[in-house]
């Protein structure tokens, strides 16, 4: 069995812990004896990386592009793609750390380096069906799942069943007696329209605000739009407060405090750049274990002072036990423009299910967005409100969850067709400042 065979053998597995450990067991028996090599040293790379190094696996290399940029990622070197022919590839295990719509490109890169290789694997995949197998059997443990990790998998695209059964468990929460959709998994919700950054090519498109939503959401439309949100839900496994920058909201000790409340809001996931340094009220109430930061790191593009405030940033956050990591950009995913594709029902089918953002659900002031780019069309006025949307208080708890039900098991969006992503976007600098 090859890597190919056994991806297919389990992707669409529900795992119990039998087959969990059965599919580990046989992961480590088609890669026993070879070197593993990991072609991308990005985030779906560093998550497989630290998911190999936790089941006892050592990593041989990161391969990269921008290898004289990276050097070093979780403790293992970066070699450029050329290194490839220094090596017996034949013994080697060579996973491509890419989304899958990006995988055809990679093989032509390595062919056109005239690189002989036996097999190069959907690392994407891979990392998919091991880290929810991984994850399955420490839940039968009892062993902690650490949230840090969920951050940057690859699985959370889907919102991991793993870490949606981990933290019921934690929080105690009785599913027996829950009412309300199952399908609203996760909401990433917009606390500011302001930043202390200027990114020209922010895929929140902030910079762009137009003059009515230049503002931090008042707590009470936040309280009220939750409020309403989780009446209707089961379970949502994660909640994520984006921006703007959530760490400048003058309000944000009160929203965190009341969220951390929620009886059926799983784990709380705040992105920052971390030019913004929390008080001490707030820095206690991020060490609340289901609370995780991601602090990116956009060093190239800040000034000198805040690069200084970043690092005082990370002291803090390690001083008050924050569960925290920080990842370092060079680069985004062009995806502003509202550019009419022309796609027709299949082609739309098949880019939403591939999108790395079909499962991101945008909420801010009453209205439920199918995803960032719905809801940046209307924060900056480019795009006019469609039939993409919830408006939450338009309906009563049971009402709502029968809409969200409906929005959530949608194929596609009518915002899909003025999107390029996932396959019609290229590689950009990240965060470059607007003047």
């Amino acid at each position: 069995m090859n890597i190919a065979q056994w991806c297919g053998k389990y992707a669409d597995l529900d795992f119990n812990n039998e087959t969990a450990l059965t599919c580990v067991e046989e992961f480590k028996d088609i890669v026993d004896g070879k070197s593993l090599i990991l072609y991308g040293a990005k985030i779906i790379g560093e998550s497989m990386c630290n998911l190999l190094h936790e089941m006892g696996l050592s990593v041989c290399s990161f391969v990269d592009k921008n290898y004289d940029k990276i050097r070093e990622l979780c403790g293992v070197i970066v070699n450029k793609p050329e290194w490839l022919k220094t090596i017996d590839t034949e013994k080697s295990c060579i996973f491509a750390m890419v989304d899958p719509y990006n995988l055809s490109e990679v093989i032509s890169y390595i062919d056109s380096l005239k690189i002989n290789y036996s097999e190069l694997s959907d690392g994407h995949s891979a990392h998919s069906v091991l880290q929810t197998a991984w994850c399955t059997i420490k839940n039968k443990q009892n062993i902690p799942i650490d949230p840090r990790m969920c951050m940057n998998c690859s699985v959370m695209k889907l919102t991991c069943k793993a870490l949606k059964l981990y933290l019921m468990r934690i929080m105690d929460f009785d599913v027996e007696t829950a009412t309300g959709t199952d399908t609203q998994k996760s909401i990433g919700y917009s606390l500011a329209g302001i930043c202390t950054l200027k990114c020209k090519d922010c895929h929140e498109m902030t910079p762009y605000a137009k003059p009515s939503r230049r503002e931090y959401t008042p707590k009470d439309v936040y309280f009220s739009d939750m409020k309403k949100v989780l009446e209707s839900c089961k379970f949502v496994t994660t909640l994520e407060f984006v921006g703007g920058e959530p760490f400048a909201h003058p309000e944000l000790e009160d929203i965190l405090r009341e969220t951390i409340k929620y009886p059926n809001l799983g784990l709380i996931h705040i992105f920052s750049n971390g030019t913004v340094i929390p008080n001490n009220d707030v820095c206690r109430l991020l060490s609340n274990p289901r609370i995780a930061v991601t602090l990116t790191n956009f060093a190239e593009q800040l000034s000198l002072k805040q690069r200084e405030i970043f690092e005082r940033v990370k002291k803090k956050m390690k001083e008050s036990n924050v569960q925290y990591i920080v990842r370092f950009l060079t680069t985004w995913t062009e995806s502003n423009s509202f550019e009419f594709v022309d796609d027709n029902v299949e082609k739309l089918k098949k880019r939403f299910s591939e999108c790395r953002f079909s499962s991101c659900r945008r909420l801010a002031y009453g209205i439920m967005y199918a995803c960032q780019h719905d809801y940046a069309g209307e924060l900056t006025g480019l795009f006019p409100l469609i039939d993409n949307q919830v408006k939450v208080h338009d309906f009563s708890a049971e009402e709502l969850a029968e809409a969200l039900e409906e929005f959530n098991n949608r194929e596609y969006f009518n915002i899909c067709n003025y999107c390029q992503l996932p396959d019609k976007t290229k590689a950009i600098p990240a965060a470059i400042q607007l003047q």
